[in-house]
């Protein structure tokens, strides 16, 4: 009879059996792959014997088609890549089979290589596996052998691995290859414990043979470095391949550890041996793209002494390994002379290079080294050298004359190739002019004058003479061109000035200076807040005409509507600006600045102008270049915003330039239409090199502003490219030179919409485009205000408007300060908290939240980088 449970009172239950519970149908385990694999032990076997058939075939055919093509065989090692069970997998089971790792990738898939080609112990492996004989089951634990052409997918970064299948076979190029150095044999022992000796003698011992092995596979694993360098080495240098290694073999171990278990080296070579590098070559486990690099191993010199005997004394002393000939081996080539316009011409310009006709006509920027060889500046004294500080101060003093010594031999210099340009251009076959004075390009924090620039006129033959025959030349650009996009089909929005009374700011309230096509003066919406004692225009042929001229809507008028009406365009009630507009015009009716005007030279003018007459400290430049940035050098237009920045603390919002939307005037600045056909989708098209910021936002103490999307919109046959927030899809990204982060801040700049044709169409929108002050001095009737453009020229100036507004709120202060505040207090939008931290880098919109004392927030601001 079945007893009632006594444990549960409260519960009416019978007890029908007490006990260990006990699975109904065994026990049951989770089934794994090796488990699979070792209930299905004659097909896995099988299969994987087939696999190392195949691979072992292939490596001898590729062998003997090398040694008929008279290609050196250069390491006997045969590749593979083993997809393993990661919960089962030891890695010491295949060094017992005579494989070393070359790494271990996500995914469970490890890249191997082995000396013995014929793969003797992993066969034997799998012949026990099949015979269920001891030693065998390891076979259970590896699920596959890949192909050996799959291996570029295991090797290559996602950017090389995506161009992978255009890789030509004649071109060059520079990657960056890790190699592995581990071997089979050389493993670490464990560090003794403590705990396992009874007496303090026998631990020391144990930890002094552990240092003696250690050592002993250190020293091995250095020899397996050496020996794979020059594997490599000899890799490379096979016929056709034409490769080099373009830097010294650097070690990739850990800060914390000296073991060389893998180096790395940047290498130049043909696609034909990066392809033989990759799927041939067993010890390498990476190869990645690079382009910064290559930039920074050329170095372009000059000597006055023409028979370089200096140099060719050092060579002496290398070969005969003597001292001093030590830096030979740092200098991996010489190049041949006429490669000197790759180094020292912009993109733009080399890319038309051999096009340029003798008789030509060519305005360029050139910038000439003012460095020499004999001044150097000393190191200035660090005072724990000193033992008393009389002898300190005097080590300070010698060092302030050292300096300025050197200052003097380097203006020296620079004037005397100043005079040595000047008889070069000034040649009667070349027809040269100079179009400017001579700009010291030095950094803002030293007064040292290590190179000048300046704007020539010169003919084809002339510019190819100066480019290869005037020693001191470093660079060499054609000048800029300010670029606008030209508006697609666009709707016009009303506005009706019912009743609204704009008033004159304050008589001291601060000046802004807007450097652009000119303003509308009249304009009723901005005539009382302009500064009509200081309009000033630089063109030469119009210095009467202040107007903006540029046609459907002008460009400066907006611009300077942006900056005192950052948000909405009042219809009525009063408003009282706390700021003055200046208008300081340089872009004529196309939008274009002349070739005569030298950006640099001409922003020195300005700046001079407006701070020695009024103090103006705020400067709107809503101008931009057509091309990316160079980050080679800073340009001399950006140095000159730094600058004068610096001297006489004033701060410049920039734009961050625009990305043309359905055609593009130079090859390196692509359109948006060009990256859509390409499958570059928005707004992953904005990684590109064609899409960096702009020339001069690359400027370090500028304020640079890219631009975001004010509101998104769709219908039946037209949508945004982006969301509201997010990213415009023409405006450009950074980073800038040198790494640094462009632009710091992005406000509302408008969107565009497409359709769904191939090419697609696009056109401007009310919904999406921001609402700006329009001028009217068109012949045909036009209204004041609409939402009819877009760009980062319309996105600066709403930052410009917080600048202006810290300036009235604090004039004494820096205007570090004002730059600081605005980037410091900005914040990420509600979408953007969602994205990783990778993903951020691209579209980081921060809101400003700063404000008065009480912080109550003026306006919205958002920063990017």
């Amino acid at each position: 009879m079945v007893q009632s449970s006594q444990s549960f009172p409260h519960i009416q239950l019978r007890l029908t059996d007490k006990g260990r519970a006990r699975p109904l149908f065994g026990v049951w385990k989770k089934e794994t792959p090796t488990s699979i694999n070792l209930s299905n032990r004659q097909g896995h076997g099988s299969n994987l014997k087939k696999l190392v058939s195949s691979i072992i075939y292939d490596w001898h055919i590729s062998q003997e088609k090398q040694e008929q093509d008279k290609k050196t065989t250069l390491t006997n090692a045969i590749s593979l890549i083993l997809q393993i069970d990661t919960k089962t997998f030891d890695l010491d089971d295949l060094r017992t089979s005579e494989i070393e790792i070359i790494s271990e990738l996500e995914d469970g898939y490890i890249i191997c290589a082995s000396t013995d080609t014929n793969l003797t112990e992993l066969q034997k492996k799998i012949d026990k596996f099949l015979n269920e004989q001891k030693g065998g089951n390891v076979i259970a634990k590896i699920l596959n052998i890949i192909d050996r052409n799959q291996r570029h997918k295991f090797i290559l970064s996602p950017p090389l691995l995506q161009q992978w299948e255009q890789i030509k076979d004649d071109n060059f190029y520079v990657v960056e290859v890790g190699i592995s150095c581990l071997g089979t044999k050389t493993k670490l022992p464990e560090h003794p414990d403590k705990k396992n000796y009874k007496n303090p003698e026998n631990y020391l011992k144990s930890i002094n043979k552990w240092i003696d092995q250690r050592n002993s596979i250190y020293t091995e694993w250095k020899d397996l470095v050496l020996q794979r360098q020059e594997y490599l080495l000899n890799f490379i240098s096979k016929h056709k391949y034409y490769g080099k290694i373009s830097s010294l073999f650097a070690e990739d171990t850990s800060q914390f550890s000296k073991v060389p278990d893998s180096f790395s080296c940047l290498i130049q070579i043909s696609g034909l041996g990066l392809k033989d590098l990759v799927l041939n070559f067993p010890y390498v486990f990476e190869v990645i793209e690079t382009i910064s690099e290559i930039e920074n191993e050329y170095i372009i010199g000059t000597s006055a002494n023409i028979n370089l005997t200096e140099l060719q004394k050092k060579v002496e002393f290398f070969l005969k390994n003597q001292n001093s000939g030590g830096i030979v081996v740092n200098i991996l080539d010489l190049l041949d002379d006429k490669q000197r316009p790759e180094f020292i011409l912009s993109p733009k310009l080399l890319q038309t290079w051999d096009q340029i006709k003798d008789d030509q006509v060519k305005v360029v920027k050139v910038g000439i080294s003012c460095l020499g060889t004999k001044s150097k500046l000393r190191e200035y004294p660090e005072p724990q050298s000193y033992k008393n500080i009389e002898n300190y101060v005097i080590a300070i003093n010698k060092w302030i004359e050292a300096r300025d010594l050197s200052y003097e031999e380097w203006d020296d210099l620079a004037y005397e190739r100043q005079e040595h340009l000047s008889k070069f251009i000034a040649n009667p076959k070349y027809h040269g002019e100079l179009l400017s004075g001579f700009i010291d390009d030095t950094p803002q924090s030293d007064r040292i004058p290590d190179s000048f620039s300046c704007l020539i006129r010169i003919s084809g033959l002339g510019l190819k003479d100066l480019v290869f025959n005037f020693p001191y030349v470093f660079e060499v650009t054609e000048q800029e061109n300010i670029y606008e996009p030209g508006l697609p089909k666009h709707e016009i929005s009303e506005y009706e000035n019912v009743s609204f009374i704009l008033e004159s700011p304050d008589e001291d309230a601060p000046k802004i200076c807007i450097i652009d096509s000119g303003i509308q003066e009249e304009h009723p919406l901005l005539k009382n807040a302009i500064d009509y004692n200081n309009s000033k225009s630089w063109i030469p042929s119009e210095i009467n005409l202040t107007a903006d001229m540029v046609s459907n809507g002008g460009h400066g008028t907006r611009v300077a509507g942006a900056v005192l009406y950052p948000r909405t365009i009042p219809q009525k009630g009063i408003y009282k600006p706390i700021f003055w507009l200046q208008n300081a015009r340089i872009l004529d009716k196309n939008c274009r600045l002349l070739d005569k005007l030298y950006p640099p030279e001409l922003l020195e003018r300005i700046v001079e102008y407006y701070y020695s007459q009024t103090a103006t400290r705020i400067f709107n430049h809503s101008l931009a270049s057509d091309a990316p940035c160079r980050t080679r050098y800073m340009s001399t237009w950006a140095y000159t915003i730094d600058q004068l920045s610096y001297e006489k603390d004033i701060l410049f919002i920039v734009a961050a330039g625009n990305i043309p939307l359905d055609s593009y005037r130079t090859s390196p600045r692509l359109s948006v239409k060009h990256h859509l056909l390409a499958r570059r989708e928005y707004p992953d098209y904005l990684t590109e090199n064609s899409c960096r910021i702009a020339n001069p936002s690359q400027s370090f103490q500028a304020l640079t502003v890219g631009s975001i999307n004010s509101n998104s919109f769709r219908d039946l046959s037209w949508s945004s490219l982006g969301e509201k927030d997010e990213s415009s899809p023409f405006s450009c990204s950074g980073l800038g030179i040198w790494d640094t982060i462009k632009p710091e801040v992005v406000e509302y700049g408008g969107d565009i919409l497409k359709d769904e044709n191939q090419p697609p169409n696009f056109i401007c929108n009310t919904n999406t485009s921001p609402e700006l002050v329009r001028s009217t001095l068109s012949p045909t009737p036009s209204p004041l205000v609409a939402a009819d453009a877009f760009g980062t020229s319309f996105a600066a100036p709403r930052v410009t408007h917080i600048a202006a507004r810290l300036a009235a709120e604090f004039p004494n202060e820096s205007c570090l300060l004002y730059r600081a505040l605005i980037v410091q207090s900005a914040r990420w939008p509600d979408w953007a908290l969602a994205k990783t931290n990778e993903e951020k880098w691209l579209y980081r919109s921060l809101y400003d939240i700063f404000g008065k004392i009480s912080l109550k927030p003026l306006h919205r601001l958002d920063l990017r980088f």
